[in-house]
Order: C-alpha cells, then sequence, then structure tokens
C-alpha cells in the first residue's frame, strides 16, 4: 500500500536551543512573506527599461499579508512600471544597497515608486533597498519613495533619478543612512513637506535642490536635519522655504567646482526659527561670484554658530529680516564678503574669524553691516578681521547706517581685532553719530 506523503501542515519544525517551541513547517515559512511568493521576477534592465512589470505582485505580497508584516524582496532587479502602496504597521525591506533595486521605466510619473500611505498606527518601514529610474531619468513630477503615512521610518535606502527621489511628507518622519543622487533639473535630492521630521546621516550627490523644506507651518514640532552631506548640488545644498522650527546640525556643502551651488549652500526665505550649528562650506578652484555659503532672506529667528564658509561670494549673506546671531564663524577667501548683514532688524554678530574676504570689489569687507531698518540694532563684537600677505580684503569691519531720521538704528563695534587690511581696518559711513566704536585694535 503506497504510503502519503506528509505535508507541511505536518511536518514539525524545532528550533535548536534550550526552550523553543514546536511548530508546524508551514507556520515557519509564513514567518516572512517574499514578493517572490506571488510572482515577482527580477529580471529588470536599467539601461533600457526591459523587463517583467512586477507591480501587481508587489502589491498582492502587501495586500495578502498579516497586519503589521515583513514583505521581503530578495536580490535582483525588480521592474515596477506602477506605483505600489504599503499601509500602516508593514514593512518591505530588501537585501541591501544595491542588492535588491526596485526599477521605474522613463515614463513612471506617479507621486511614488514606494508609496507609504496608511492612516496612522505602527510606523511603515521601508528599507535595505535601491529605487532607481531607467538610465536617463523617470518623467517629469515623478517620486521615488514617498513617505506620505505618520510614523515611516526610512532605512539605508539609495534612491535616484525621479523629479523628488525622497519626499517626506507626513509627520513623524524618519530617514536614516541613506544616499539621494541625481535628481531631475529643478527637483531636490530630498524634501520635506512636513513637521516633526529627522532626517540624518545622509549622502546627497549631484541634485538640482539637496534637501528642500518648504511650505510648513511647522508649529507642532521640529525638523531636524543632522549629519547630512550634499555634495555637486547645482542650485543649492538646502533651502528652507516660509517654514519654521528647522534645525540643521553638522551638515555641509563641499565641491570642486564653482559651478554647483549657483544659489547658496544654505538658503533661507522667509523662514523663521532656524536654528544652523557646525555647518561646513566650500567651493573650490576659485570662490564664486553668485553663490552665498548661508543666504537669509527675509527671515526672522536665525542663529547661526560654528559655521566654517570658504569659496563663495559672500560666506554670510544676510537681507532683511530680524533677530540674527553669528557666531564663533571662520569665514575665508569668500569674493566679496565674509559675513553680510543689510536691514536685519536686530544682528549680533560675535567671535568670528574673517580673514582674506575679496576679490578687488568695491567695499568687500570681513564684515559689512548695512543698518538701514528702522531702529534697527546690529553689535559687532569680538571677532577677528585681517588680512592675510598678498590677499585683496579692503576693509576689517565697514558699517553703514542709513538715514531714517530719528528712527535710525545704532550699531556698536566693541573689542575687535581689524588690522593688515588694505584699505582701512575699520570705517563707518551714514549716520556715524549712531556709530560706536569700543576697545577695537585696528
Amino acid at each position: 500500500m503506497p504510503m502519503t506523503k506528509p505535508t507541511s501542515e505536518q511536518v514539525t519544525f524545532l528550533a535548536a536551543g534550550s526552550g523553543a517551541s514546536q511548530r508546524t513547517v508551514l507556520d515557519k515559512l509564513r514567518d516572512v512573506v517574499s514578493v517572490k511568493d506571488f510572482g515577482a521576477v527580477a529580471d529588470g534592465v536599467i539601461a533600457t527599461g526591459a523587463g517583467t512589470d512586477n507591480s501587481s505582485a508587489f502589491q498582492a505580497a502587501i495586500n495578502n499579508s498579516g497586519a503589521n508584516a515583513a514583505i521581503y524582496v530578495p536580490p535582483g532587479i525588480y521592474k515596477l512600471s506602477s506605483q505600489i502602496t504599503i499601509p500602516s504597521g508593514k514593512t518591505i525591506f530588501g537585501a541591501g544597497g544595491y542588492s535588491t533595486i526596485l526599477l521605474a521605466p522613463t515614463a513612471f510619473t506617479a507621486d511614488g515608486v514606494v508609496k507609504a500611505n496608511g492612516t496612522g498606527g505602527p510606523p511603515t518601514v521601508i528599507e535595505n533597498m535601491t529605487v532607481t529610474s531607467q538610465t536617463g531619468g523617470a518623467g517629469a513630477g515623478s517620486i521615488g519613495i514617498n513617505a506620505a503615512a505618520n510614523g515611516t521610518i526610512i532605512n539605508d535606502v539609495w534612491c535616484a533619478g525621479f523629479a523628488t527621489n525622497i519626499r517626506l511628507a507626513s509627520t513623524d518622519t524618519f530617514l536614516n543612512n541613506s544616499v539621494s543622487e541625481v535628481a531631475r533639473t529643478g527637483g531636490s535630492g530630498i524634501a520635506i513637506v512636513s513637521e516633526s521630521v529627522t532626517v540624518s546621516d545622509c549622502i546627497v550627490y549631484d541634485c538640482y535642490v539637496g534637501i528642500s523644506v518648504l511650505t510648513g507651518s511647522f508649529t507642532a514640532g521640529v525638523t531636524a536635519i543632522s549629519n547630512v552631506r550634499t555634495s555637486a548640488c547645482t542650485y543649492a545644498g538646502f533651502i528652507v522655504d516660509t517654514s519654521n522650527n528647522v534645525q540643521l546640525t553638522n551638515c555641509s556643502c563641499t565641491h570642486n567646482n564653482t559651478g554647483r551651488y549657483t544659489h547658496a549652500g544654505i538658503a533661507l526665505s522667509t523662514a523663521t526659527n532656524v536654528t544652523i550649528n557646525n555647518f561646513q562650506a566650500r567651493l573650490g578652484a576659485g570662490p564664486s561670484t553668485t553663490a552665498h555659503g548661508i543666504r537669509a532672506t527675509g527671515s526672522e529667528r536665525v542663529s547661526v554658530s560654528c559655521p566654517t564658509i570658504e569659496g563663495f561670494d559672500d560666506g554670510m549673506n544676510v537681507n532683511g529680516g530680524g533677530t540674527v546671531t553669528v557666531i564663533g564663524g571662520m569665514f575665508t577667501n569668500n569674493n566679496n564678503r565674509g559675513i553680510y548683514v543689510a536691514g536685519s532688524s536686530y544682528a549680533h554678530i560675535a567671535n568670528n574669524t574673517c580673514i582674506t574676504n575679496g576679490s578687488g570689489l568695491a567695499t568687500n569687507a570681513g564684515i559689512y553691516s548695512d543698518n538701514s531698518a528702522a531702529y534697527a540694532q546690529h553689535i559687532i563684537s569680538g571677532n577677528i578681521c585681517t588680512q592675510a600677505t598678498g590677499g585683496v580684503q579692503d576693509y576689517g569691519i565697514y558699517a553703514n547706517i542709513v538715514n531714517n531720521g530719528a528712527n535710525s538704528g545704532f550699531t556698536n563695534i566693541i573689542g575687535n581685532i581689524t588690522l593688515y587690511n588694505a584699505v582701512a581696518n575699520l570705517s563707518t559711513n551714514g549716520v556715524t553719530a549712531n556709530i560706536t566704536s569700543t576697545g577695537n585694535r585696528s
């Protein structure tokens, strides 16, 4: 009489080790769902966009896994012609780095190859994979990874070739240890459009804008960006536009080509409550004549501490707004001015070192204060503004006050060292009666 072959529901599995519980092989196999269980085929070709469309197989694996399940994507290149969505509580993960690759063709235009779209509850997790477009880039308006659900966590991903590579669009979202490169012209490597977002330990390379923080009230939480390096970005490394409560810590913008960062390393526009700590920005091959290391336009309550900026037009350029502090920075070999503050209602510039800024432009200076707002107060104290041998820094400190009549502001220049500058170590202009100079060595 023939023997009946046991099924996976009958064969048992016992893990090694004291205290392990016995269960069926079928139960063991259900621990992790693979997209290959639902017919996914890893035959994509990045150069041409050829391959099986795996969108339905991926979505079936996600939809048919249990609550809070993990969906595994084995090594290989998987073409996805349309978007896959992941609800709250589920994890999609690959074999790491460039082992697991999700490929979008050039015609892809959806708001995310991978989109977290849950409505709350446990976090959605996306990790250990690459999301890339076909060679040449995806379509206009395309997004690689879109974190549109609260509490999304993105770890160890590589994303490239979209109009926006990674979009963080909901609160309590985390992006860690990831790389974003080669976003389409006009796009961002990482776009933040929500509050309480954390980005840490990431690299953004060869994008139009490295990281953009856009149009957020951001009243309930802080957007924190730390240990992010941008390189070779065409327009700006970081943009904070019409947003508030933003912190940038230990970030950098670097490249050897002055044709990169044509606008700024960090650009703030009508931003409020922005803190920048230990920012490094450097352009090699001669200073830029267009880009500023940090540019703040119409922004309020901006605090900059310990920046190191070299090779830009102005190291720090402030235009309008109010309550700006620049403390403990190093500004060297910039094309025009180390620090330029114009129109700010309150500015405190203290303990900075500004050496050899200027390429012969009129009134180039280590620190240039243009006090033009009514009732404005500028305090310039404890700075070192000197000229290195063979340099062209005309002025150590140049202070100007625009005449607003009885409403004219005041500028106090206290305890600075201004030596060896080409035209004058300390120069004042405008309503000089409202400029006081005390304890300076010039």
